[in-house]
């Protein structure tokens, strides 16, 4: 038996990497021996993808000769059951029924940033700014830190004097300055990011991050 728990499984990373993308490189490896079963709670914890991608890879898993079990309803699904036709027409559904609620959802979140951004003259968009900044009390906007505003300004200055981005750091790291971000230290590729940025200027872009397969 292998019980699995497994996310992202609207866009398929899951099997990629995480426990999902190890059981299936189990069974390449020979590692898992045929006859085991795989338990998930439900199908839609297997994939949320479209039904090609997620019948894909059920039926991958069946063919090579492990079984998968389900809470939800309560089924062992085999490859001896699913030679009925009729005995596909639950997997398919389940996974048409997943892949739809999860892009509904992505829609309804999608909306969601999208009211934000119209929103942007009255509230910040989001609290996650630049590390020299903070959101104001009022939650209406940003304002600077000021002994962080005071660095990235020396580092600036620093630039123009003609130092390169490592150079700086060893500056800034000989003089004890606390550093920014999560390292525990000044780094070059962190002072060049600074010294790209156009979020010195006061600008705001916001993004969507995609997930390619």
């Amino acid at each position: 038996l292998h019980m699995l728990h497994v996310g992202s499984a609207f866009r398929g990373q899951h099997v990629q990497d995480g426990p999902l993308a190890a059981f299936l490189e189990g069974i390449r490896l020979g590692s898992v021996a045929k006859g085991s079963v795989l338990i998930v709670e439900n199908l839609d914890r297997l994939s949320r993808e479209e039904i090609p991608e997620a019948l894909n890879l059920f039926m991958g898993i069946i063919r090579s000769g492990i079984d998968i079990a389900t809470f939800e309803p309560e089924r062992v699904y085999t490859l001896p059951s699913l030679k009925d036709p009729t005995g596909l027409m639950e997997p398919i559904w389940e996974f048409y029924r997943a892949n739809r609620e999860s892009a509904r959802k992505s829609e309804l979140i999608l909306a969601a940033w999208a009211d934000k951004r119209a929103r942007l003259q009255d509230c910040p968009l989001t609290s996650v700014c630049p590390a020299w900044l903070r959101v104001r009390q009022d939650g209406r906007g940003f304002e600077s830190i000021p002994e962080r505003a005071a660095v990235v300004r020396r580092i600036f200055d620093l630039s123009i004097d003609g130092y390169g981005k490592y150079a700086i750091a060893k500056v800034l790291n000989g003089e004890h300055v606390e550093p920014m971000g999560l390292a525990s230290h000044w780094c070059g590729s962190y002072i060049a990011a600074i010294l790209s940025s156009r979020a010195v200027l006061g600008e705001f872009q916001p993004g969507q991050r995609i997930r390619v397969k």
